[in-house]
């Protein structure tokens, strides 16, 4: 085991790519760069069940590995078109050129609530790629996170919450997080 020194503590400053190819190659690995992010979190979510036994005085008698189900929340930076595209599903681009975030009233349009939502795969790079871990979702699903809230004011940084759900994709697992050579994008 390793010593304890404070000097192993990482902050681990990254960024999010949609679509990514292949990691040997340099930013954005194939893929479209979502802009800037922070306070990114991964979450394997693994679950467990205990066995509890009656016999025994309610006692735990076994717990059970039952499952994860993945997701990598962020709060995006700024409003880039490809990111908003990507995680925004009333999304579309503007007369400006620029994506317009927009509603269609009483699910009217298109999209409306009840339409199941796009995947692609979701690669999360660290700034130092070759010291810190990497994260992939083959498939992710992209959301508002639902306590999202834009801020426009001069004293707090623009930036919406989104939420990046994996999903399995063909029998290869929901996520991959570790170094850089052993990933299989």
């Amino acid at each position: 085991m390793a010593n304890p020194y404070s000097r192993h503590v990482k902050r681990i400053p990254g960024r999010l790519y949609k679509d990514p190819t292949d990691t040997s190659l340099a930013a954005p690995y194939g893929g479209t760069p979502l802009g800037l992010a922070r306070d990114v979190e991964f979450r394997p979510n693994a679950k467990a069940r205990e066995e509890i036994a009656e016999e025994w005085g309610n006692q735990r008698a076994a717990v059970y590995y039952a499952g994860s189900s993945a997701s990598l929340s962020c709060v995006l930076r700024e409003l880039d078109d490809d990111a908003l595209l990507a995680v925004l599903p009333f999304a579309k681009e503007g007369a400006s050129g620029h994506v317009l975030m927009h509603e269609e009233p009483d699910g009217a349009g298109a999209f409306r609530a009840g339409t199941r939502l796009s995947s692609f795969a979701l690669l999360f790079a660290p700034e130092a790629e070759d010291q810190h871990p990497w994260i992939y979702f083959p498939e992710a699903v992209a959301a508002l996170d639902e306590s999202a809230v834009l801020q426009a004011s001069i004293g707090t940084e623009l930036g919406i919450a989104v939420v990046f759900y994996a999903l399995p994709k063909n029998g290869t697992g929901a996520f991959e997080q570790g170094m850089r050579g052993d990933l299989s994008v």
